[in-house]
């Protein structure tokens, strides 16, 4: 497995501090779509993103003995049906799409995979979104528009 560097030093914190579910800290963004989307045209957008977003495919390493900062490594099992899940909502609208992010802002990462999920969220009343989560350690402002740029068609 490539090792891709050390976190930095505030990564290294938010990564370890992530173990505490009151301190854990995900980047989540919501998003409301203006229609369902297809299950063929939402996965080659992210292949797309993964593809240009090579961090989309790491996960990171503790040290030996846990002694020093934790590293990224090449995840060479990666599979992008790991990370993406198809949610069908029966009811609630608005109101069920944010308490299914509610859920997901608290659920820990499975620390063997690289650290984000996207939920695809078909519900009534044409209540479609995305739900995206994000680990804070691989993510930062800058990051984040680049994935966004990515993900988010400009256009129909």
């Amino acid at each position: 497995m490539a090792t891709r560097g050390l976190l930095s030093n505030s990564d290294s914190l938010l990564w370890r501090i992530g173990s505490d579910p009151l301190l854990r800290s995900p980047i989540l963004v919501v998003a409301l779509l203006d229609r369902r989307p297809s299950e063929a045209r939402f996965r080659a957008t992210l292949e797309r993103a993964y593809e240009a977003l090579p961090e989309l495919r790491t996960r990171i390493v503790e040290p030996p003995l846990g002694i020093g900062r934790p590293a990224w490594e090449d995840d060479e099992q990666f599979s992008l049906d790991h990370h993406v899940r198809r949610e069908h909502l029966t009811t609630g609208g608005l109101r069920a799409v944010l308490d299914l992010a509610e859920r997901d802002a608290v659920t820990a990462f499975d620390p063997a995979r690289p650290l984000w999920m996207v939920d695809l969220v078909d519900g009534p009343n044409e209540t479609n979104a995305l739900v995206l989560r994000l680990h804070h350690a691989m993510i930062d402002g800058i990051a984040g528009i680049q994935m966004a740029e990515r993900i988010f068609d400009r256009s129909r």
